[in-house]
């Protein structure tokens, strides 16, 4: 068994060599190849793809065919790191992109670009360098690197300081000329075209991230320049999409806990008779809809999450009927489905699940067929090795059924130690994805344990009665779930009781601070970017908002529920011995956070050590601080609750 040190430096241990080895096996042979994909977008005159790869640095992004199918434009790093701008390749006379070419430059850094209806213009969204990234991409500042002040420049915080803005662009092709069409006092959150002449805009009038949570729809004439109000959700909205002809369009509208985390129902708006529009609620055969995607007058394309699965398909406007062309227990999209739509309204997609690498795909019509698939000898050698994956399903305390996903050891029967694995959100979901998208889970599984990935109430996939019951009792409801889930595998014999674990990042950390003052049966407990005073959170992150709007209460309340339901607020010298993880540039959970809940363990007479990133935000997603990273949890969970029991 190994054993944690508490050194800043790991990398001589046997433990560290170990995990080394495990990632360069895995890696390794991709080195020198594409070894993942995302974005994919289809050729709309030709059966062509392009979609965005790993593979080394990776410097280009969000490629987008225009109507012709004979230029495509993407965005680039490759002029300066972090700063990405608008480039334009000819693929006339070869499928791949060649003559690529600096449209213009933009101040900031662009996030996204789509073409016209009609081939003319560009729209982009630029971000000025220091504007908030969202916290499920790590919480830094949009230009990464380039966009952070001189080690010696002070950050300054008053009332009606506005910096960060995010603008809208567009980009006239025959004369290469760019105009800001957006306003200064506009925050323009998601773009698309409604027809030739307007934009189709989630909107703001502050540039913060608390926001975009009650940011509203909006419709540009670039004509006029006058802003038209369409819509405001009792919701967040997001993926705003039209017809090609701008005479409908349609946005997803959900309870979300983060930007670019939405997943919901569908509304459509018709624009046709030029009044005032009341959007009209799809019904998608019960979809929490991801991605939408408009190719054709009449056929708005979706993929989503319905009950652990991914499903995508076609509406009709005209008949109102939902063609479903994919139901499966495997999924796509590193953060949510995604999909693109061919010619003939076949659904590009890169698969992947538990056991099988990224694959591109076309499914069409329930059959899918494999395009290129990116395994390798790596993934063949991790594949041996990360056991099998169920669908585990038990009751919450109330008879509310309660899935997850069970990934335990191949081949090794009997009581396993069990990591409970909780994910952010809390309105989120975990999916059959490659190595669950966490390599540590894939990693623990590895070394003996069994992770149980649970989707409490408050999760995606089970429609909005279902995330609902999170709201206003942020760990309550969802905490007991979780806790019925550890019961559920030691009654099952899956768990020894001795040796049950629990981690979590962001409302995943919180819980796994939070829910060791509710039970004793976890023996060590790592919370990453967590949550561990609500009240003083509320005061030093950029999504105060996020908390208001889930407790339903104010937290300069002196009776709100805050103070309650804070781990720091029940330390005690009964509690798990803790691994507290943070990043010293998270803006959506403070590394204070970490920093007061350690202090509260350690005055209570329990066991904690802290540990905090310099150069990382919200979750630890860089090499080599990676390989640090799961050296220190692999080496808390087998020095407190080991993989294997020794007689």
């Amino acid at each position: 068994m190994s054993t944690l040190t508490q050194d800043a430096d790991l990398s001589q241990t046997p433990l560290y060599r170990s995990i080394f080895d495990h990632f360069q096996r895995l890696h390794g042979p991709a080195l020198d190849r594409i070894s993942d994909a995302a974005e994919p977008t289809a050729c709309p005159s030709r059966p062509l793809l392009a979609f965005t790869g790993s593979h080394g640095a990776n410097n280009a992004r969000s490629p987008q065919w225009a109507c012709d199918g004979r230029r495509l434009a993407l965005l680039s790093d490759g002029a300066d790191a972090g700063v990405y701008q608008v480039y334009l390749s000819d693929t006339t006379d070869a499928a791949a992109p060649s003559n690529l070419a600096l449209v213009t430059s933009l101040p900031g850094t662009a996030e996204a670009l789509a073409w016209s209806p009609d081939g003319s213009s560009l729209v982009v969204r630029m971000a000025e360098l220091d504007a908030d990234q969202a916290g499920a991409l790590g919480s830094d500042v949009a230009g990464g690197r380039a966009g952070r002040s001189s080690s010696w420049s002070p950050s300054v915080h008053a009332r009606g300081v506005i910096r960060g803005c995010r603008s809208a662009w567009v980009v006239d092709l025959a004369t290469q000329q760019a105009r800001r069409v957006s306003r200064t006092d506009t925050n323009v959150w998601e773009l698309a075209w409604l027809g030739n002449e307007q934009l189709l805009a989630m909107v703001s009038a502050t540039p913060d991230e608390d926001a975009w949570y009650d940011a509203w729809l909006a419709a540009l004439d670039l004509r006029s320049g006058t802003w038209r109000e369409l819509y405001t959700g009792s919701a967040q909205l997001g993926r705003p999409v039209a017809a090609p002809s701008g005479q409908a369009a349609a946005a997803i509208e959900a309870v979300a806990s983060d930007r670019g985390g939405i997943a919901g129902q569908v509304l459509l708006f018709d624009f046709a008779n030029g009044a005032a529009v009341v959007p009209r609620a799809l019904d998608l055969n019960g979809v929490d809809v991801t991605y939408l995607c408009w190719t054709q007058e009449a056929r708005l394309s979706f993929i989503g999450l319905r009950n652990g699965h991914t499903v995508a398909g076609h509406y009709c406007l005209q008949s109102g009927m939902v063609e479903e062309h994919w139901n499966s227990p495997l999924t796509c999209g590193p953060l949510l489905p995604e999909a693109a739509v061919t010619r003939d309204g076949a659904f590009a997609v890169v698969t992947e699940g538990w056991e099988q690498p990224p694959t591109l795909c076309e499914v069409h019509h329930g059959r899918t067929r494999t395009i290129t698939d990116f395994a390798h000898d790596g993934t063949d050698w991790l594949r041996a090795r990360v056991g099998s994956i169920e669908r585990a399903v038990w009751s919450g305390s109330d008879g509310l059924e309660i899935d997850g996903l069970l990934c335990k050891p191949r081949d090794q029967p009997g009581q396993h130690a069990l990591v409970l694995n909780v994910h952010g959100g809390p309105i989120w979901a975990f999916r059959n994805l490659w190595q669950m998208r966490s390599p540590i889970v894939a990693l623990l599984v590895a070394r003996g344990y069994a992770v149980l990935n649970a989707n409490p109430r408050g999760s995606i996939g089970r429609g909005p009665d279902f995330i609902n019951r999170v709201l206003g009792d942020i760990g309550g409801g969802d905490a007991q779930d979780l806790l019925a889930g550890v019961d559920s595998m030691i009654t099952r014999r899956v768990a020894d009781s001795s040796r049950v674990g629990i981690m979590g990042v962001s409302y995943g950390g919180y819980m796994a601070a939070w829910l060791p003052t509710l039970s004793r049966r976890f023996v060590a407990a790592v919370p990453i970017a967590a949550v561990t005073n609500w009240t003083s959170n509320h005061a030093t992150s950029n999504i105060g908002r996020f908390d208001e709007l889930f407790f339903r209460a104010s937290p300069y309340d002196p009776l709100d529920p805050y103070a309650a339901r804070s781990p720091v607020m029940h330390a005690s010298s009964q509690h798990a011995p803790t691994l507290h993880i943070a990043g010293a540039l998270d803006r959506c959970v403070h590394p204070s956070q970490a920093v007061e809940h350690h202090r509260a363990l350690l005055d209570a007479g329990a066991e904690s050590v802290l540990v905090v990133y310099p150069q990382e935000g919200h979750g630890v997603r860089q090499f080599p601080t990676y390989l640090d990273f799961c050296s220190r949890v692999v080496g808390w969970f087998e020095r407190n609750m080991p993989p294997t029991v020794h007689a």
